[in-house]
């Protein structure tokens, strides 16, 4: 038996909150109708998940006032929720640029920065948004998740300190407090944060899968692969992987 003590399965769960779609960011007053009729057309179409439609909705907006940045900002959301991350990171630039200062624009461009692996920037962007809204638990846990990205990882695990205090239950939070608490030699606290995680959510499947890879790097065989097939019962296939080359003899 070989237990993947820190697997490369360990570390492709690591959660990141992902900012919600926002259709109206400011007044309308500052347009004219034309515009504001292909702008809430667009809305329509993304709330409806057509978010190719919606684009070009918002395009046309754009071309008639290129101006309102609610049209830049929800049509870099549709971009984003395409994955089209360049194309989103220019909107929300361009949103910046028209003079925003908004928590949920440098959130969303940092999370846009965070897909592209450009952990810096994103890390610079969810300081504004933190600056602008520091009560909100979601940013600490993508902030923590970029640094840990640069290997920071002290500094991940206070970011995701600072989300639990805001929201004890966050399960999000101790998950990847627990992972890289475990990348720092911390094994006790990682054990700790998955129970915590799996207790808050007997169903959380990640946590059961790296709590048990731990518990069998650690000589607790029985337990861990209880956890692994807990893991493996709730359709986490990287589970059954672990489960058959640790637990079956094989």
């Amino acid at each position: 038996m070989s237990a993947s003590f820190l697997s490369k399965q360990e570390s492709i769960v690591m959660s990141q909150f992902i900012p919600s779609l926002v259709f109206l960011f400011f007044s309308l007053s500052v347009s004219g109708q034309a515009d504001v009729n292909y702008f809430e057309r667009g809305n329509a179409k993304a709330k409806k998940g057509d978010f190719s439609a919606a684009i070009e909705d918002y395009n046309a907006a754009i071309e008639i006032n290129p101006l309102n940045p609610n049209a830049y900002y929800n049509r870099g959301i549709a971009e984003r929720n395409l994955r089209q991350f360049e194309s989103a990171l220019n909107d929300f630039d361009r949103v910046v640029s028209l003079g925003v200062n908004a928590s949920i624009v440098y959130f969303n461009r940092g999370y846009v920065k965070q897909e592209l692996q450009k952990y810096k920037g994103a890390i610079e962007d969810y300081n504004s948004a933190i600056t602008n809204n520091p009560n909100d638990e979601q940013i600490y846990l993508n902030r923590g998740l970029s640094k840990s990205k640069l290997g920071n990882h002290h500094g991940a695990i206070a970011d995701y300190t600072e989300a639990i205090r805001l929201r004890p239950s966050y399960g999000k939070a101790l998950h990847n407090r627990a992972f890289t608490k475990r990348r720092v030699g911390d094994i006790e606290g990682a054990v700790e944060d998955y129970s915590k995680a799996i207790e808050l959510n007997p169903s959380y499947a990640s946590a059961l899968h790296n709590r048990g890879l731990i518990k069998i790097g650690t000589g607790e065989l029985a337990s861990g692969c209880d956890d692994l097939r807990k893991a493996m019962d709730l359709g986490l296939h990287m589970a059954e992987k672990d489960f058959n080359e640790n637990c079956t003899g094989k």
